[in-house]
C-alpha cells in the first residue's frame, strides 16, 4: 500500500478505497495513500474512516495536515468540533498554515478542551493569528491553566502579541516553578525588553539548565560588543546547549575582530564540535556578504 501511494496515481484510488476495509494496519496505510493520491472530494470518506479507531485517526491526521488550499480549510473547520484530539490539532495546523483568521473563534473554543495538547495547539495558533485584543485570554491561561506546557505556550503568545507594558508580568514569570514557563519568560524578555534589562539577563545566566541557554540568546538580542567578554567566558560552560547559544551570540554581537578567534576555535574543536566552523561562516557572511555591504553603503 505504501508503494502504491508513492508510485501510483489517482487512477489507483478505487483500489486504495477497497483496502480501507482491511485490518487496521493496512487501513492506516490506505488512509495515508488516500491523503497522498486523493483530493478534496475524498475528505468526507477519510473523515468517516476516522471514526473507526485510533490508528485510523493517526492516518487521518496526516491527511488533514496535507490540506493544500484555502478552499479545503472548510474540512478543517468541521474537524475542530469532531471531538478527536489528534484531528483537532491537525485542523488547527491547517488553519494556521493558510492564515485563516476567520476561524479564530472556533480555535479559541478549543482552549476549553480537556486534552492539553489541543489547548496548546490552540494557544500557538492564537499567537500566530491573533492580536493584542486576545491578550486578556492569553493572560488568563498563564494564570489558571493546569498544564505548564499550555502556560509556557501562552507566555510565548504574550511575547508575540504584547508590548513593553507586559514586562512586569514577564519578569514575575521568571520566578515560576516550571522551567519551561521560565524559559518562555526569558524569551519574552528578549523580545519585549531593551538594553535596560541586561542586568537581569546577566543574572539569569547564573541560573542552570534550560533558562541559561535562553538567557544567552536574550543577551545576544539585547546586548552589544561590550558583552562579548562574558559571552566568550561562557565557552567553558559544561552545558552543550549553552555553548551552542554562545556561538550564536558571537555571530550576533561579533565583528571582524572576532573572525580570527572563531578560526582558532574551529581548528581546536573541529573533532568534537561543528558550532565554531558554522559560526565562523555565518559571521563572515554577515560582515562581507553583498547584502551586508549594500546595507552599509546605503
Amino acid at each position: 500500500v505504501s508503494a502504491l501511494a508513492t508510485l501510483g496515481s489517482r487512477e489507483d484510488l478505487p483500489l486504495v478505497k477497497e483496502l480501507i476495509d482491511n485490518d487496521w494496519y493496512i487501513r492506516e496505510a490506505a488512509v495515508s495513500a488516500l491523503a497522498k493520491l486523493g483530493s478534496r472530494e475524498d475528505f468526507p470518506i477519510v473523515f468517516e474512516i476516522s471514526k473507526l479507531g485510533m490508528h485510523a485517526r493517526f492516518a487521518m491526521r496526516g491527511a488533514v495536515e496535507k490540506i493544500g488550499s484555502k478552499e479545503n480549510v472548510s474540512i478543517a473547520q468541521i474537524l475542530l468540533k469532531c471531538g478527536y484530539s489528534l484531528l483537532q490539532e491537525a485542523a488547527v495546523t491547517a488553519i494556521v498554515k493558510h492564515g485563516m483568521t476567520e476561524y479564530l473563534p472556533l480555535v479559541k473554543e478549543l482552549l476549553k478542551e480537556e486534552d492539553s495538547n489541543v489547548r496548546e495547539a490552540a494557544v500557538n495558533a492564537l499567537a500566530k493569528l491573533g492580536s493584542g485584543e486576545d491578550l486578556p485570554l492569553v493572560k488568563e491561561l498563564i494564570e489558571n491553566d493546569d498544564s505548564n506546557n499550555v502556560r509556557a505556550a501562552a507566555v510565548s503568545a504574550l511575547a508575540t502579541l504584547g508590548s513593553r507594558e507586559d514586562l512586569p508580568l514577564v519578569k514575575e514569570l521568571l520566578k515560576d516553578d516550571d522551567s519551561n514557563v521560565r524559559e518562555a519568560a526569558v524569551n519574552a524578555l528578549a523580545k519585549l525588553g531593551s538594553g535596560e534589562d541586561l542586568p537581569l539577563v546577566k543574572k539569569l545566566i547564573e541560573n542552570n539548565g534550560i533558562v541559561r541557554e535562553a538567557a544567552v540568546n536574550a543577551l545576544a538580542k539585547l546586548g552589544s560588543r561590550e558583552d562579548l567578554p562574558l559571552v566568550k567566558k561562557l565557552l567553558k560552560d559544561v552545558d552543550m546547549y549553552v555553548q551552542a547559544a554562545v556561538f550564536d551570540a558571537l555571530v550576533e554581537l561579533g565583528s571582524e575582530e572576532d573572525l580570527d578567534f572563531l578560526a582558532e576555535l574551529s581548528v581546536e574543536k573541529c573533532a568534537v564540535m561543528k558550532e565554531p566552523m558554522k559560526a565562523l561562516g555565518e559571521l563572515d557572511w554577515k560582515l562581507y556578504s553583498p547584502y551586508s555591504l549594500n546595507e552599509e553603503q546605503g
